[in-house]
């Protein structure tokens, strides 16, 4: 009389080995590497525009007879409060940093706070300055490229300010603390990074030129 029997453990029904049966819990990756990634390569290539950008800028300078034109300057008093609201903001930036590391969440909202309200005070600060400026984007080849040097650190400072939003919103929300203060660390560096714009676009324009 025949009696059917199972197969082994380790063979499945198929007569296949079976796999081994996984010592733990599987780990999924949190991402963080590829996060932080993409971030860095962000950076890396809207630096590669900046350089670009002053790279012509230098080269027209050094064809032009006169860079600027006579009858064309944008004056000094708007970027020197620029720059002065930018280091403003780098020190609350990083005092949003070291409140994400100690676990400090009311300083860390009031610091983001703070930050967000510098970024946005440039970016009403430079669009201003359009406003008052006498030339036109078109009217010539230095006002071509101060529109483009300005605008693209303009650009920079919404992205912040975007980023700062959600780190605000992550604190708000209890998700941020020493061991995942990522957002905050990310909106603080790329602000840093604007400031490092504008210093480079400030030299340009008001200094070299």
């Amino acid at each position: 009389m025949a009696v059917a029997t199972r197969p082994p453990a380790d063979v499945a029904p198929g007569g296949a080995p079976a796999l081994p049966a996984a010592e733990g819990p599987i780990e999924l990756p949190d991402g963080k590497g590829a996060t932080a990634l993409a971030g860095l390569l962000f950076l890396v290539a809207d630096t590669m525009v900046l350089g670009g950008l002053l790279a012509v800028f230098f080269a027209v300078r050094g064809q032009a007879p006169a860079f600027p034109p006579r009858d064309t300057h944008p004056g000094v008093y708007v970027p020197v409060v620029i720059c002065f609201t930018a280091f403003l903001a780098a020190m609350s930036a990083q005092w949003a940093v070291v409140s994400a590391r100690r676990d400090d969440r009311r300083n860390g909202l009031v610091s983001l706070a703070m930050t967000l309200g510098f970024m946005l005070a440039i970016a009403n600060i430079q669009t201003y300055a359009y406003r008052k400026l006498g030339f036109s984007v078109t009217k010539h080849a230095y006002a071509s490229l101060y529109y483009l040097l300005t605008g693209f650190h303009l650009a920079n400072v919404v992205i912040a300010a975007a980023m700062l939003v959600v780190a605000f919103a992550r604190v708000a929300a209890g998700h941020v603390h020493p061991d995942a203060d990522g957002p905050v660390r990310a909106a603080a560096r790329f602000t840093q990074y604007v400031n490092l714009v504008y210093l480079a676009v400030f030299i340009a324009i008001y200094v070299v030129a």
